[in-house]
């Protein structure tokens, strides 16, 4: 196109063009500081997002672990004191047992 011819002349033949070719020159690192800038920056932002996933992923395999261990436990509490008779002090006394409340 003969826009496009004009500008390459203006830009490379101008009265302007030593300057013209400084500015440009000027952009072009400017635009290629901030592009590595940006990666840089995505870059981190993307390790900094794995290491929390993996610290969520190795939280839920201890709340996992944890909530068994519970679970396993008020079954154990469950079967002991079954089809017995207790007061109250001695539900306490089971539950505090098992635990391990006090220790």
């Amino acid at each position: 196109r003969s826009s496009d011819l004009e500008q390459v002349r203006y830009f490379s033949e101008g009265s302007d063009a030593d300057i013209l070719v400084q500015w440009k020159s000027n952009i072009e690192i400017r635009l290629e500081e901030m592009k590595r800038e940006m990666i840089d920056g995505i870059v981190n932002k993307s390790k900094q997002l794995l290491e929390l996933r993996k610290g969520q992923s190795d939280l839920d395999q201890r709340r996992f672990q944890y909530e068994n261990a519970l679970y396993e436990k008020s079954k154990e509490l469950a079967r002991k004191c079954e089809g017995k008779k207790l007061s109250d002090t001695e539900l306490s006394n089971n539950f505090n047992e098992t635990w391990e409340i006090g220790r």
